[in-house]
C-alpha cells in the first residue's frame, strides 16, 4: 500500500508534492509558478486518493494520476476558470462538484462537467450527503446558505437565523446536520429536524419550507472567520475548524469548541487556509497556513510542529492547501483522468499495480 507520507501542497505558485511527511517538497509538473492561476483546492478519489484533481483561481480544473506530481487541464470543464473548491459525494468516486460562479458537477470523476441548477453568486464552499437524500449544499460569497434536494430540482436558500451570509466554509456534520463557517461571526449549526413528504411522496427537507433555523453554537470560536471544517474520519464528534486565528476543536459536535495552538504560537494571528487529516491515522493532522508553511499534529491536535516549507513562504503571503493522497498505490504506467487515454509511461516510487 502507499505511504501515509505522500501529500500534496497547493499554492500561488502551483502544486508541490511531499513523500516523507512534508520535511521535503518537490514542484509538480503542468501547475508550475502560478502562471495556470493561485491553486485553491486539491481533492483525491474516495476509493483512489492517488487520482487527484485541482482547482484554480485563474485556470480552471486540473487532474493528476500520480498523486499530484504531474497534472492536466482538464478538457471537459467549459464553466468559469475562477474556482474555489471541490467536492467529491462521500463514498463516491465518480460524483464531484466544484464550486465557481455557481455549482459545476462531474458524474464521471471530473472527466466532464455540467452546471448544476442555477445560482446567482460565486461558491466559495460545499458539500454533499450521500446515503438516502443526495442533498447538495452551497456556501455562496454574499447570498448565504443554498440546498438542493436530492441533488436535483432548484437550489433553495436556507438563511433563516444566519447572522452572515458571507460563507467561508460549510460542512455536513451529520446526515441532517450542516455547520457552516462565515467571514466574521464564529460558527453556525442548520439542523434538518423533519421531512414531510411532498406531493409526489418522496420526503422533502424542512428547510425548504424554511421551518429550520441556524443558531450560533457556543463557547463561541471568537476567530473572526471560520476557512475551514473537516471532520474526524473515526469520530463525526470531532470536529476541527481552521480560523483567521488558529485552530479550534470540538468534540461534541460543535456544541463547544475549545482552541487548539500550542506549538503555533510566535507567528502572529496564523491563519489557517487548509487543514487536512490523514486517512489511515486519524490522531495526524497537516495544517496549511498563510505565510508560514505547514504544521503537523501526531495527538489530534494538542500540539502542533512546523514542518519544512517549500517556497520559503515567511515572506510570503501564500495560500496553502494540504491534501495527504496516502492510500493507494502508483500503478507503473500512469493515465490522465483528463481524457482517459496513456499520457507517459512513468515509473511508480513503489512498482505496485493498476489501481482505481
Amino acid at each position: 500500500t502507499g505511504s501515509a507520507d505522500n501529500l500534496a501542497a497547493a499554492t500561488s505558485r502551483g502544486t508541490y508534492w511531499s513523500v516523507d511527511g512534508g520535511q521535503t517538497w518537490s514542484p509538480s509538473t503542468g501547475l508550475e509558478g502560478g502562471q495556470h492561476g493561485i491553486v485553491l483546492g486539491l481533492a483525491g478519489r474516495p476509493t483512489n486518493p492517488a487520482r487527484a484533481l485541482a482547482v484554480t483561481y485563474g485556470g480552471g480544473i486540473y487532474a493528476s494520476a500520480d498523486a499530484g506530481r504531474s497534472w492536466m487541464q482538464v478538457d471537459g470543464y467549459n464553466g468559469s476558470d475562477y474556482v474555489y473548491e471541490l467536492a467529491f459525494r462521500p463514498g463516491s468516486s465518480t460524483q464531484v462538484y466544484a464550486g465557481t460562479y455557481g455549482v459545476q458537477h462531474s458524474s464521471d470523476s471530473g472527466l466532464t462537467w455540467s452546471s448544476l441548477g442555477s445560482l446567482p453568486d460565486w461558491v466559495r464552499t460545499l458539500d454533499a450527503l450521500s446515503g438516502a437524500h443526495l442533498d447538495v449544499f452551497a456556501g455562496t460569497h454574499v447570498s448565504g446558505v443554498y440546498m438542493l434536494p436530492d441533488g436535483s430540482g432548484n437550489w433553495v436558500a436556507i438563511n433563516s437565523g444566519l447572522g452572515d451570509l458571507r460563507m467561508r466554509s460549510l460542512k455536513a456534520t451529520a446526515p441532517d446536520t450542516l455547520f457552516a463557517g462565515t467571514n466574521g461571526s464564529s460558527g453556525w449549526q442548520y439542523s434538518i429536524l423533519n421531512r414531510p413528504s411532498r406531493a409526489d411522496g418522496q420526503e422533502e427537507p424542512a428547510g425548504v419550507r424554511g421551518a429550520d433555523s441556524w443558531t450560533r453554537q457556543g463557547p463561541y470560536i471568537l476567530a473572526p472567520g471560520i476557512i475551514q471544517i473537516v471532520i474526524d474520519p473515526t469520530n463525526s464528534n470531532r470536529i476541527y475548524a481552521g480560523t483567521d486565528q488558529g485552530v479550534y476543536r470540538s468534540t461534541d459536535g460543535g456544541e463547544s469548541w475549545v482552541p487548539k495552538n500550542q506549538g503555533l504560537g510566535g507567528y502572529g494571528d496564523l491563519v489557517i487556509s487548509g487543514m487536512a487529516i490523514d486517512p489511515n491515522n486519524s490522531s495526524t493532522i497537516y495544517l496549511a497556513t498563510w505565510g508560514y508553511g505547514i504544521f503537523k499534529s501526531t495527538d489530534r491536535g494538542d500540539h502542533w510542529v512546523r514542518l519544512s516549507d517549500p517556497l520559503n513562504s515567511m515572506q510570503m503571503y501564500l495560500p496553502m492547501v494540504v491534501r495527504n493522497l496516502s492510500t493507494a498505490e502508483l500503478p507503473d504506467t500512469l493515465y490522465s483522468i483528463a481524457d482517459a487515454t496513456v499520457i507517459e509511461a512513468l515509473p511508480s516510487t513503489n512498482g505496485g499495480g493498476t489501481t482505481d
